[in-house]
């Protein structure tokens, strides 16, 4: 991976109008999952008995550590 740009250069939109709130969504989420671990915000489906997310974040890349 290379070439990445800081976050507060990205691309502008004619019709994105919530750039800068969701930007500062991501930055809470991050945070979060910096805090907590990557469990912390996940999709509430995941919470089902068909969910994976628990299972997987567990584990490294998805799979068995």
């Amino acid at each position: 991976m290379s070439q990445f740009s800081p976050d507060t250069e990205y691309q502008m939109s004619l019709f994105d109008t919530g750039r800068e709130r969701s930007m500062a969504l991501e930055r809470v989420t991050d945070a979060l999952k910096n805090k907590y671990g990557n469990s912390i915000v996940i999709r509430a489906v995941s919470k089902t008995d068909a969910g994976q997310a628990l299972d997987r974040s567990a584990k490294i890349g998805g799979h068995y550590k």
